[in-house]
Protein backbone atom coordinates (compact mmCIF):
# COMPACT_ATOMS: atom_id res chain seq x y z
CA UNK A 1 0.00 0.00 0.00
CA UNK A 2 1.97 3.46 -1.14
CA UNK A 3 2.02 6.15 1.72
CA UNK A 4 -0.80 8.20 -0.51
CA UNK A 5 -3.32 5.93 -0.37
CA UNK A 6 -2.72 4.90 3.24
CA UNK A 7 -3.60 8.76 4.34
CA UNK A 8 -6.16 8.62 1.94
CA UNK A 9 -7.95 5.86 3.48
CA UNK A 10 -7.28 6.89 6.76
CA UNK A 11 -9.07 10.09 6.37
CA UNK A 12 -11.71 8.17 4.52
CA UNK A 13 -12.46 6.09 8.13
CA UNK A 14 -12.22 9.27 10.20
CA UNK A 15 -14.94 10.47 8.16
CA UNK A 16 -16.91 7.39 8.38
CA UNK A 17 -17.41 7.25 4.91
CA UNK A 18 -18.69 3.71 3.87
CA UNK A 19 -16.89 0.98 3.08
CA UNK A 20 -18.65 0.96 -0.67
CA UNK A 21 -17.53 4.34 -0.60
CA UNK A 22 -14.27 4.09 0.13
CA UNK A 23 -13.74 1.41 -1.79
CA UNK A 24 -15.03 3.38 -4.85
CA UNK A 25 -12.73 6.52 -4.24
CA UNK A 26 -9.49 4.59 -3.63
CA UNK A 27 -10.16 2.69 -7.36
CA UNK A 28 -11.20 6.10 -9.16
CA UNK A 29 -8.15 8.00 -7.74
CA UNK A 30 -6.19 5.10 -8.98
CA UNK A 31 -8.12 4.99 -12.04
CA UNK A 32 -6.90 8.74 -12.42
CA UNK A 33 -3.21 7.96 -11.71
CA UNK A 34 -3.40 4.56 -14.05
CA UNK A 35 -4.95 6.90 -17.26
CA UNK A 36 -1.75 9.30 -16.90
CA UNK A 37 0.77 7.01 -15.70
CA UNK A 38 2.07 8.98 -12.68
CA UNK A 39 1.15 9.21 -8.71
CA UNK A 40 -1.86 11.49 -8.61
CA UNK A 41 -0.19 14.16 -6.16
CA UNK A 42 1.87 15.32 -9.03
CA UNK A 43 -1.01 15.75 -11.29
CA UNK A 44 -3.37 19.39 -11.43
CA UNK A 45 -6.58 21.22 -12.65
CA UNK A 46 -5.33 20.81 -16.10
CA UNK A 47 -4.67 16.97 -15.91
CA UNK A 48 -8.37 16.53 -14.03
CA UNK A 49 -10.22 18.62 -16.97
CA UNK A 50 -8.64 16.38 -19.16
CA UNK A 51 -9.53 13.13 -17.45
CA UNK A 52 -12.98 14.55 -17.50
CA UNK A 53 -13.30 15.32 -21.02
CA UNK A 54 -12.05 11.83 -21.29
CA UNK A 55 -14.67 10.03 -19.41
CA UNK A 56 -17.12 11.93 -21.22
CA UNK A 57 -15.78 11.62 -24.74
CA UNK A 58 -14.02 7.77 -25.01
CA UNK A 59 -15.26 6.57 -22.18
CA UNK A 60 -18.99 7.84 -22.78
CA UNK A 61 -20.07 8.42 -19.02
CA UNK A 62 -23.09 10.02 -17.80
CA UNK A 63 -22.74 13.15 -16.12
CA UNK A 64 -23.30 11.20 -12.72
CA UNK A 65 -20.67 8.67 -13.03
CA UNK A 66 -18.15 11.44 -14.23
CA UNK A 67 -19.57 13.16 -11.20
CA UNK A 68 -18.55 10.11 -8.63
CA UNK A 69 -15.07 10.48 -10.32
CA UNK A 70 -14.11 14.18 -9.72
CA UNK A 71 -15.68 13.88 -6.04
CA UNK A 72 -13.45 11.43 -5.17
CA UNK A 73 -10.66 13.23 -6.65
CA UNK A 74 -11.97 16.60 -4.91
CA UNK A 75 -11.36 14.53 -1.52
CA UNK A 76 -7.82 13.22 -2.39
CA UNK A 77 -7.15 16.73 -2.89
CA UNK A 78 -8.89 18.78 -0.70
CA UNK A 79 -8.81 15.95 2.34
CA UNK A 80 -5.84 14.27 1.21
CA UNK A 81 -3.10 16.34 -0.32
CA UNK A 82 -4.43 19.41 1.81
CA UNK A 83 -4.45 21.30 -1.55
CA UNK A 84 -6.93 23.46 -3.07
CA UNK A 85 -9.45 22.52 -5.51
CA UNK A 86 -10.52 24.61 -8.66
CA UNK A 87 -11.10 23.08 -12.00
CA UNK A 88 -13.10 25.92 -12.95
CA UNK A 89 -12.87 27.27 -16.97
CA UNK A 90 -14.47 30.33 -17.47
CA UNK A 91 -18.37 29.68 -17.05
CA UNK A 92 -19.81 32.41 -15.17
CA UNK A 93 -21.90 31.65 -11.70
CA UNK A 94 -24.04 32.58 -9.39
CA UNK A 95 -23.23 33.42 -5.93
CA UNK A 96 -22.51 29.93 -4.35
CA UNK A 97 -20.59 28.40 -7.80
CA UNK A 98 -23.50 27.04 -8.67
CA UNK A 99 -23.79 27.13 -12.51
CA UNK A 100 -26.67 29.61 -13.99
CA UNK A 101 -28.49 29.34 -17.24
CA UNK A 102 -29.66 32.39 -17.36
CA UNK A 103 -26.30 35.07 -17.29
CA UNK A 104 -24.00 32.86 -19.35
CA UNK A 105 -24.93 29.79 -20.43
CA UNK A 106 -21.52 27.75 -20.93
CA UNK A 107 -20.92 27.44 -24.87
CA UNK A 108 -19.86 23.17 -23.97
CA UNK A 109 -21.63 20.96 -22.16
CA UNK A 110 -18.49 20.01 -20.74
CA UNK A 111 -18.01 23.63 -19.36
CA UNK A 112 -21.56 23.22 -17.55
CA UNK A 113 -20.22 20.31 -16.51
CA UNK A 114 -16.94 21.02 -14.88
CA UNK A 115 -18.64 23.61 -13.04
CA UNK A 116 -22.11 21.64 -11.94
CA UNK A 117 -19.82 18.59 -10.81
CA UNK A 118 -17.30 21.26 -8.77
CA UNK A 119 -20.14 22.71 -6.73
CA UNK A 120 -22.12 19.35 -6.44
CA UNK A 121 -19.18 17.49 -4.48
Amino acid sequence: MTHLRKIMLEELQRRHYSEGTTRNYIRKVEAFARYFQCSPDRLGPQHIREYQAYLFTKRKLSPGSVTNHLCALRFFYIQTLKKPWSIAVGCQTLAGGRPSRYQNPCQRVTDYSIRFTQWRC
